[in-house]
């Protein structure tokens, strides 16, 4: 299944500054050899992006999906990525990581609703990292670079 901890990132371009501030994170584990990053950003130019997005996904542990309006709304992710995604969670049993970063109605999207999201309150409910301030923020997000150490070295 790929590199044995290799971590694919699904997100909305529109939601870069979220992308940046997990990875930000997730690079200290990067350095420590205990995952590999990999999203849309490290593809080079000249190349098939759709064959070269494609085997990337397919090659990870784990999916890691950062939910948001603009990326419930992306015809993309939604028809390409997350179909993907979900085929080779069945398949060969890669891992899902749905993290909340904005305020959205993923409730009613059947296949999202379906599962634990992250990160949660003192309740155990899905509560948005635009919602935290702080370091507050930064902690939740540290609490899922742990996390999601732990899932791909599984």
């Amino acid at each position: 299944m790929g590199d044995r901890n290799r971590l694919f990132i699904s997100y909305s371009h529109l939601d870069t500054k979220w992308l940046d501030a997990i990875t930000e994170q997730l690079a200290v584990l990067q350095a420590e050899g205990l995952v590999s990053i990999c999203d849309d950003t490290k593809l080079q130019v000249g190349e098939n992006w759709y064959e070269q997005l494609n085997e990337i996904m397919l090659g990870a542990r784990l999916g890691l999906l950062l939910i948001s309006a603009p990326f419930l709304n992306s015809e993309f992710v939604r028809k390409e990525e997350v179909p993907r995604l979900f085929d080779q969670h069945a398949a060969v049993g890669m891992k899902i990581y749905p993290l909340l970063v904005e305020p959205c109605p993923w409730k009613r999207v059947e296949w999202l609703a379906r599962l634990q999201l992250r990160p949660q309150d003192a309740r155990r409910e899905a509560k948005p990292l635009s919602t935290f301030q702080g370091a507050a923020r930064k902690q939740k997000i540290v609490d899922v670079a742990y996390e999601i150490a732990t899932l791909v070295q599984q």
